[in-house]
């Protein structure tokens, strides 16, 4: 699965899930107010569902979910900080 196709799949998630049009896909989710704290619940589900792949709410960057293209990243690479405790 490669970032084009992900970033694709987000925009049709995003749509159909939570009615959220996203413009471009390094459109600030958050500072363009497309995504507030409940919307990202419900996106973060949407992706487990999707992607088949558990999301640890404690191990996400904020900036990993800025953008489509930064959501995408964190897919692909399962780019999640190591276990601090």
């Amino acid at each position: 699965m490669n970032q084009d196709t992900i970033v694709a799949d987000l925009q049709r998630i995003l749509r159909e899930k939570l009615r959220i049009h996203v413009e471009h896909p390094d459109q600030d989710l958050f500072a363009s107010g497309l995504i507030d704290s409940l919307a990202f619940v419900e996106l973060v589900a949407a992706l487990e569902l999707e992607f088949r792949r558990p999301i640890d709410l404690l191990d996400v960057e904020l900036e990993d979910f800025q953008t489509l293209h930064s959501i995408a990243h964190f897919i692909v690479t399962g780019d999640q900080p190591s276990d601090p405790r």
